[in-house]
Formats: structure tokens, sequence, C-alpha cells
């Protein structure tokens, strides 16, 4: 007979406590089953956005292989348009504005290689779009803007962001700073590799002499 109790009471505690808090237990089943479901929705649509990209910058690779710029500049122009935040129109911008500097068009290599820097989250495709841009920026006599661009070096790069740092306070007149730069370039070099050594002893020897 007790245990009949226990069992009813539990029973009458549980509908007092669905009756109180039911609702409650049902919004965030409901609000826990939407969110998964959007993100499973999120996760398909982002897989499905960069497997697309990957077969439209392999489109791109083909024309440029085959040498048909047009098509090419037009493939990239749509990658960067509709594929955006994906590693692809990252390095569709940077043929792109590859293009213009061959094209002697630096300003728009500028402007494309400074809208990499502005939307990229790859590493590696940063880095070398801060070169990149950092060249086009000394082509443009605008050294400082270069070493804006330079300010910070990421591993592996040491060398060339020394040597364009170099070059940047050299052409401002800098030339201990410019120094400094080659010389950290010079450290950074792996043992053995004389040409870019020479390279680096060439531009440190043009230095006019400071006291």
């Amino acid at each position: 007979m007790s245990e009949h109790l226990n069992d009813q009471e539990r029973l009458e505690s549980l509908n007092r406590w669905w009756k109180k808090y039911g609702n409650f237990v049902v919004v965030a089943v409901l609000a826990a089953a939407v969110a998964i479901a959007v993100w499973r929705f999120w996760d398909n649509r982002q897989e499905a956005k960069f497997t697309a990209a990957s077969s439209y910058y392999q489109v791109l690779l083909n024309d440029i292989s085959q040498n048909k710029t047009a098509d090419a500049i037009s493939q990239a122009n749509f990658l960067v348009e509709n594929f955006s935040g994906t590693a692809y129109a990252d390095m569709a911008a940077l043929f792109l504005a590859q293009n213009d500097v061959n094209q002697n068009n630096l300003s728009a290599a500028q402007q494309q290689l400074q809208s990499i820097l502005d939307e990229s989250s790859t590493g590696s495709i940063h880095a070398i779009a801060s070169l990149r841009l950092a060249r086009v920026d000394l082509a443009l006599q605008q050294p400082q803007q270069a070493l804006n661009v330079l300010s910070s070096i990421p591993a592996g790069y040491e060398v060339s962001y020394n040597v364009l740092r170099g070059d940047a306070y050299a052409e401002m007149q800098q030339y201990k700073q410019a120094n400094a730069s080659y010389e950290s370039a010079l450290n950074a070099v792996q043992p053995g590799d004389k040409p870019l050594q020479d390279m680096i002893y060439m531009r440190i020897s043009n230095i006019p002499a400071t006291n």
C-alpha cells in the first residue's frame, strides 16, 4: 500500500512539475531542433559552395594553361563575385591582380590585392597578397604604404618581407633601417642559398655609407 502511495505521489509531483515547466521544456527542445537543422543546412550549403568554387577554379586553371586570357579573366571575376570568402575566390583575385600588373594597371592591381587582405582568412594567401601589394606600392612610389602592409611578418616569409622592407626604407632614404632589414633577411636565408645571399649582399652594398 505504501509503495502504491509513493508511486502516486511521484506521479502527482511529476504532473505538477510538467504543468509548471512543460512549456519551457517544449520550447527548449524545439529551439535545439531548429538550431541543429539550421547548422546542418548551413554546413551543407557551405560544402556545396566550396565544391562549386573548386570546379569553377579548375576551369580558370584550364583557361590559363591554354592562354585563354579573356576567358580566364571572366572566370576569375565570376569566382570573386560569387564565391567570396573561399580560398578559390582569393586565388582568382591574385590572378586578376597579376594580370593588372602585366597590363601596367598598377592602381587596379593595388585595389584587387587590398581587397584580398580585407577579406582573406587564409594565412598563406594573405601573406602572398601582402608581398605582391607591397611590390605594387613600391612601383607606385608609395614606400610608407608598403611598410604598413609589411608591418607584421608571418613565419616562413622572413626573407621576402625583410627584403621588401629594406627596399622601402632605402627608397625613403632611411638607410640604417634599410640595412637592418636586409641583415634580418640575410639571417633568415637557408644555409647554402648563395644566389639569394648574393642578391641581399648586393642591396646592402648599394646603401650609402651612414655614420
